[in-house]
């Protein structure tokens, strides 16, 4: 049982230090926004010193003047958006059968005179052996839930390729929750390789469909343009954190900014509808990634600061990257502040704890049925016996 009482005490503990840490963003938010003021026309030295310099952090790579603020492109009257998510019940051995669920939602709305909706719910159960198990190093063990993410995120954007097949507008952009950078390959060892090749597949397809896509992310913590400010203001030609001799001093140049996001530098200067400049990823994970490099902006829709990814092919192509600006923008006002595609695509994928119980019992059934034995651990059986 919960001790609320000392709980009570750690919260207190916990506002305090949030009080401490707003007061000390808003002296960072403050020598970031003039340090971003002042590389103004300089993008040839921060795109070279970014370049030359050696950190520890991931450091964005300005596209264009990093004081650049993009009003929003004209929203289409007619388009087409499509949007997929996923969700899953991971391999759980104390249920009556070891296998996996994946579900994925996908979602095409059209807008305009010939408007349009469909809507739908796409599950895959896996159970075979070289579903579930993985090598390693030699030996097999049950796929872990880093595994059964990336099966999904597969899943998820051969989703899109599929609808995106269907798609005859002229105008058409598809959207993922979440990142295109795909940081958990770097854990997958060998099988990572071929989950970028299919991936980077997938991409391929809707770029030859002509449907751009996007990675939405709400909610984002990325720090990489903040980062990029702290490069710039390392006192040496070249940073090089491994040789630093102030690394880690609160004093150090690099420090007096450290910590503070990217929305939170652009809230105060985008205004509502705006975007900020292209960055590049350089993240390590996209070297195999092509022309499917990562790139991103971030826009003002309104109810917040979100990150916006694109394909490389997406960010150089200036009518692709304002469709995608427009189009997001207007999909944050149609869902009250959280694009309503993906939005909706959610509520397909998403399966809950009702879900969860009622499919056990269904596979219990089946078994029952088959003649077969079917049997769950005493630790799940107290867990379902003990109330709530």
């Amino acid at each position: 049982m919960l001790d609320l009482s000392r709980v009570y005490q750690h919260i207190e503990a916990m506002v305090d230090q949030h009080k401490t840490n707003v007061n000390d963003s808003k002296q960072k938010l403050i020598k970031a926004s003039q340090t971003l003021s002042a590389l103004e026309g300089g993008l040839k030295d921060i795109v070279a010193k970014v370049k030359d310099s050696k950190t520890s952090w991931l450091v964005a790579e300005p596209v264009e003047d990093v004081t650049i603020l993009h009003s929003l492109p004209d929203v289409p009257e007619d388009y087409t958006v499509l949007a997929s998510d996923g969700s899953q019940l991971f391999p759980d051995h104390h249920e009556v059968s070891l296998c996996y669920l994946i579900n994925i939602g996908t979602v095409f709305l059209r807008y305009g005179d010939d408007s349009t909706a469909r809507l739908a719910s796409v599950p895959r159960l896996y159970y075979r052996d070289e579903e579930l198990y993985m090598d390693e190093n030699g030996a097999k063990r049950l796929v872990d839930s880093q595994r059964v993410s990336s099966i999904r995120t597969l899943a998820e954007m051969k989703g899109l390729v599929d609808i995106g097949a269907d798609c005859t507008s002229a105008i058409a952009i598809a959207l993922t929750d979440g990142t295109l950078i795909q940081w958990a390959a770097e854990q997958q060892g060998e099988w990572a390789d071929q989950f970028i090749k299919q991936l980077i597949t997938y991409y391929e397809s809707l770029k030859q469909q002509r449907i751009p896509m996007a990675g939405y992310i709400s909610g984002t913590r990325s720090t990489d343009v903040v980062n990029m400010l702290r490069v710039h203001l390392c006192p040496y030609d070249r940073a090089n954190c491994d040789e630093c001799n102030q690394r880690g001093k609160p004093e150090a140049n690099c420090e007096l900014i450290s910590g503070l996001r990217d929305a939170t530098l652009f809230e105060k200067c985008l205004a509502p509808g705006q975007r900020t400049a292209l960055f590049k990823s350089n993240s390590k994970v996209l070297k195999s990634y092509g022309n499917h490099r990562v790139y991103f902006f971030y826009i003002n829709v309104e109810s917040e600061i979100v990150r916006v990814e694109v394909p490389e092919w997406v960010a150089l192509d200036g009518n692709y990257i304002n469709r995608v600006h427009s189009i997001a923008v207007d999909q944050a006002r149609k869902g009250g502040g959280y694009p309503v595609s993906l939005a909706e695509a959610h509520q397909q994928a998403v399966v809950d704890g009702n879900d969860r119980k009622l499919f056990y019992e269904l596979v219990n059934k089946k078994l029952v049925e088959g003649g077969l034995t079917s049997e769950i651990t005493y630790k799940s059986m107290r867990k379902r016996s003990v109330p709530v």
